[in-house]
């Protein structure tokens, strides 16, 4: 790069410096001493000879590098980045996961959001600090928490009632932050198991989401102030500082990688920093495709230039791909995206209200610009519904009293936009809009929702359908008490349509309108167990909707019999019990008996012969002496040889073999035989080989009559092998199946339960086929939550003759990350089957099923980063 010098002094001579580097992506950020990044082609920059340089590569799953370079010639620079160390961080549940919760910057909503203002509270609120510069931050909702900041820590809160979440020690969980979060007023950020906050001074600080350990600090060359929202996308976060009307501010790449687990405050390179004049505040990007969309200050004192710009940023490089510019005053909200009109959307200090097309190569269709004047500032993020755009517009004065108000704004197909009506605000709206579409089928309206920065601090709802042209509005809650005060905080809802928001007045508020829990019911009602059985009860609840506490406490009132943990029931002894589950103080029960079956019978003798008309007492012994039910079934093979009494008598009737069994009739179809072989005449009772073990005493069923019988033959037939009865259950290793099919040949079973103690390591196969009582079965089938939650799963193998999996039969499986199909006639899986596995797991099927497999698991539950492949 050359650059002009003073006359008096000599040009200085350019060489050429070519970087090389593996992987080929890897994007090369280079700076001269002041800190001005140098562009190349090809990765072939031109230098000047003698000066140091700076080059940083930071690539997403790398380990980053950085080095000053002083070129003497024309150079090659060899580069290797190594692997960054798997990421062991658990993903956890997002029902609000950034400043607008959508990649569009929308804010919008399908929830129960509270709609009748008589009936709307405040379910809690917590006072978690004071002042609006070291009170609470704006909050997101992560991990079934509400997690914001507060002075330098980095807390989590109960959505129930705003207490403090603690870990099993009973220790609070939050986060040490390198500084504090400047005004609060931007949110953190979740993604890939990580919380990402914006500081003062221009940082960004990593922290796993699950236990708030910081993991990384990002630290910006040039600092400012962190109030620009944070973006995700890929492996990569996105964001801005600002230093002044008149300074330039940075907007920078970070990969999201924890290359260093080890440390907690490791520092951070940025993947690419673009700057400008003016900055970026609160001006938070719209990122389409490999294409990122934001708006700058105007560069100037005040807010009336027509100076600030919209940029087209290759999100990869950080290159410019198109700017526009003539903006009058600061872009000082997110861009917006609306599917329906192709159009981005944001506002400006100047008071204007602004949509522009961006064609597919990320170039900005300058041509389809469309303006509306607003009539005051705006900081307000659009949000564009059905062709209706909602913005909250300043009066006269920012904190004066009069003109303040929430615009609504019809939006044709080509963009043009004209006022529907206003809606008056008790100060100026200067957040973003949340809007609800729950009730659209029911009363063909939507409900916005949007707070005023002024006392009392309230949340503004407006009542709107496409055509309205009058305002139907309302107050949905006003804040009473210490809890008035000036508000700055975007409105956000849980999945259960619960509003949550900060105000001024250090108090965090949940409100909503409520739903109470009508009635409970179990998907059993009684349970039939035999001891080591487990089974799990689940709860629901009337009506679905409700935004009750839907926390269950279970119990049971004989553990000695049944005991229940999270819904699971285990058998451990003989009896009954009732097992009560509560939901917010409502209860539902269900009835357990719990029953000890035969492990073994037993029969005193394994063979003897008879005289015709001769009768022997054959006596069967059952283990454990516990066992509850103890009843036999005697039966003989040939009846018009020998015949046997229902006790276990019998009796010799003509020459020739039969054999005699007895089952068990518990249900644990438990076996013992024995050979009788009648002839004409007498023979003594053939003792029992020594092999064989005697009845226990405390066992043995029937008294044994004296008898004269013949020694057996030299030979005793062999016993057949018994095909065991469809829907039987037997444990195979860690797996328990069910014979499906019945049959000496093409028999089939299916795998029905689980257990992770009788596993050996993290991985489980399927196999092709199993042996029950001799006889072989295929296994065909893997029924519904067989595995489902189980963390310890890291590597599945399932057989060549499985056709169906069941649905959620893998759900939960955190930790499994390899999956290898040998079957080659997988037909159905189940809704859900592998959702929650591992987003790195890789699916391995066979080759000629590939594409058919592909189709076939993509759309159960797998994260878009699972690799299927042969």
């Amino acid at each position: 790069m050359v650059y002009a010098e003073e006359a008096s002094e000599v040009a200085k001579e350019q060489i050429s410096l070519q970087f090389q580097v593996n992987p080929r992506d890897a994007v090369i950020d280079l700076r001269d001493s002041e800190n001005n990044r140098l562009l190349g082609t090809n990765n072939e920059f031109q230098l000047n000879k003698g000066d140091t340089y700076t080059y940083s590569i930071a690539k997403y799953g790398y380990l980053s590098q950085t080095s000053e370079i002083t070129p003497d010639d024309n150079e090659v620079v060899t580069i290797e980045l190594k692997n960054a160390p798997v990421s062991d961080l658990e993903e956890v549940s997002a029902e609000w996961s950034d400043f607008r919760n959508s990649s569009t910057n929308m804010g919008i909503t399908d929830k129960l959001t509270p709609t009748d203002a008589l009936s709307t509270e405040l379910k809690w609120g917590v006072k978690l600090g004071s002042g609006w510069a070291s009170a609470v931050g704006t909050p997101i909702l992560v991990d079934h928490s509400l997690i914001c900041t507060q002075g330098d820590k980095l807390v989590k809160y109960s959505l129930k009632d705003g207490t403090p979440v603690t870990d099993s020690e009973g220790n609070a969980i939050e986060g040490t932050m390198v500084s504090s979060a400047g005004f609060s007023i931007m949110p953190p950020t979740y993604a890939q198991g990580m919380i990402f906050v914006a500081l003062s001074d221009g940082r960004i600080q990593a922290f796993n989401a699950k236990t708030l350990e910081s993991l990384w600090v990002y630290q910006d060359p040039l600092k400012g102030q962190p109030n620009t929202s944070i973006k995700y996308s890929d492996g990569y976060i996105y964001t801005g500082f600002w230093n002044g009307e008149e300074k330039k501010g940075d907007y920078v790449c970070i990969p999201v990688t924890d290359e260093k687990p080890s440390e907690t405050n490791e520092v951070k390179l940025a993947t690419w920093k673009f700057d400008t004049i003016g900055g970026f505040y609160w001006a938070g990007a719209y990122i389409d495709g490999n294409h990122l969309i934001v708006g700058t200050d105007d560069g100037k004192s005040g807010y009336t230039s027509d100076t600030a710009k919209l940029y087209s940023i290759d999100k990869t490089t950080g290159n410019v791909i198109d700017v526009m510019d003539n903006f009058l005053g600061d872009i000082r909200s997110d861009v917006s995206y609306d599917e329906e009109t192709n159009r981005v959307y944001f506002t400006s200090k100047g008071g204007y209200l602004y949509s522009v097309k961006i064609n597919e190569d990320g170039t900005i269709n300058k041509d389809s610009l469309q303006s509306f004047e607003l009539g005051g500032m705006s900081t307000s993020t659009p949000v564009i519904y059905h062709g209706r755009a909602y913005v909250g517009v300043s009066g006269a004065s920012q904190f004066g009293t009069d003109g303040h108000c929430v615009k609504v704004i019809e939006v044709a197909n080509d963009g043009t936009m004209k006022e529907a009506y206003k809606v008056p605000a008790k100060g100026y709206p200067q957040t973003s809009a949340l809007l609800s579409t729950a009730y659209e089928k029911s009363d063909g309206c939507v409900y916005v929702y949007i707070p005023y920065n002024a006392m009392p601090g309230g949340i503004l709802c407006l009542k709107d359908k496409k055509g309205q042209t009058e305002a139907d509005s309302y107050e949905i809650f006003t804040p009473e008490g210490a809890m008035k005060q000036y508000c700055i905080c975007s409105v956000i809802c849980d999945n259960q349509g619960t509003l949550y928001y900060k105000n001024d007045s250090g108090y965090m508020m949940a409100v909503y309108q409520k739903r109470s829990i009508e009635s409970l019911s179990l998907n059993q009602k009684e349970l039939k167990l035999h001891i080591g059985d487990t089974s799990e009860l689940k709860v629901s609840v009337t009506p679905e909707n409700t935004n009750e506490d839907t926390d269950v406490k279970w119990s049971s009132d004989h553990t000695e019999v049944a005991t229940v943990e999270s819904g699971v029931v285990k058998a451990v002894g003989n009896g009954s019990a009732t097992i009560t589950a509560e939901v917010s103080g409502k209860t539902v029960s269900c009835e357990v008996e719990v029953t000890t079956l035969c492990e073994r019978v037993q029969l005193d003798k394994n063979g003897i012969s008879l005289k015709e008309n001769e009768k022997q007492q054959l006596t069967a012994a059952i283990t454990p002496s516990t066992a509850s039910n103890k009843k036999l079934k005697w039966t003989s093979s040939n009846e018009s040889i020998a015949k046997v009494s229902d006790d276990g008598m019998v009796t010799a009737v003509t020459e020739g073999t039969a054999i005699i069994r007895v089952v068990t009739v518990d249900g644990s179809e438990k076996s013992a035989e024995c050979s009788v072989t009648v002839t004409k005449e007498a023979a003594p009772i053939l003792p029992s080989p020594s092999t064989t073990p005697s009845p226990s005493p405390d066992t043995v069923i029937q008294p044994q009559p004296q008898t004269t019988v013949t020694p057996l033959p030299t030979t005793i037939p062999s016993v057949s092998k018994q095909l065991p009865k469809k829907g039987k259950t037997v444990w195979v290793g860690s797996l328990k199946v069910k014979i499906t099919k019945s049959a000496k040949k093409n028999g089939t079973v299916a795998v029905v339960s689980y257990n992770k103690k009788k596993s050996k390591g993290k991985s489980i196969t399927i196999p092709d086929q199993v042996k029950i009582n001799g006889i072989m079965f295929k296994v065909t089938k893997i029924e519904k939550k067989v595995f489902l939650n189980k963390k310890n799963l890291a590597n599945v193998i399932i057989g060549k003759n499985v056709s169906n999996i069941g649905a959620q039969a893998f759900k939960g499986c955190s930790k499994l990350k390899k999956i290898t199909i040998k079957s080659n006639n997988l037909t159905s899986v189940g809704k859900d089957a592998l959702k929650g596995i591992s987003k790195k797991a890789v699916i391995k099927v066979p080759s000629k099923k590939l594409k058919k497999y592909k189709a076939l698991l993509k759309k159960k539950g797998i994260s878009k980063t699972v690799v299927i492949k042969k």
